[in-house]
């Protein structure tokens, strides 16, 4: 080995040791811990313990991906947060994100509620909302609902008129630029 590679693999073996060190230490954390703790915002979700619990829920209900019909208490947490419609767009991420989960259910009835909630989530004031409502009536191949996705051709979110293009075409119908 020339000394230029020894001093290289001696720098490298320093490196690792401090990157251990400090991960051992939890600098970083005890760091972010503390500006969280100084820069919290009024009304920031990530503040509420209910939405961390919500969160750590539609975690969960996502590692499933449809493998199973959803329990009833399940059910039960999907449709309250489905039809959640308090707040901005940041509290209600979970209502989307609880409507497109419904679409992946195998249970025909679990899919027709997906269906209703879907619909009603292409007229939500939130950008992200409507994405996840036109994903969940692609999911479902809902082509009665086709007139309803139209609209969102024009929608002023460039993400919801691109997932209503998407979804039109895999329905079955041309859209044009």
């Amino acid at each position: 080995m020339s000394s230029k590679q020894v001093v290289l693999l001696l720098i490298t073996v320093i490196c690792c040791l401090f990157f251990l060190l400090f991960l051992r230490k939890d600098w970083g954390r005890q760091t972010v811990r503390k500006e969280l703790r100084v820069t919290q915002w009024p009304n920031d979700p990530l503040n509420d313990p209910k939405y961390k619990v919500r969160e750590d829920f539609i975690i969960n209900m996502i590692a499933l991906n449809g493998s199973r019909p959803y329990t009833s208490k399940e059910m039960k947490l999907l449709r309250e947060l489905a039809q959640m419609k308090e707040g901005d767009c940041l509290w209600r991420d979970h209502r989307g994100d609880a409507i497109y989960l419904l679409s992946l259910s195998p249970d025909p009835r679990q899919r027709e509620e997906a269906l209703h909630f879907a619909i009603d989530g292409l007229k939500d004031p939130c950008w992200y909302i409507r994405v996840l409502s036109v994903k969940a009536l692609d999911r479902l191949r809902a082509k009665e609902t086709v007139t309803l996705i139209l609209p969102l051709l024009n929608d002023p979110q460039p993400e919801v008129r691109e997932e209503a293009k998407k979804t039109l075409q895999k329905l079955g119908y041309q859209v044009g630029e």
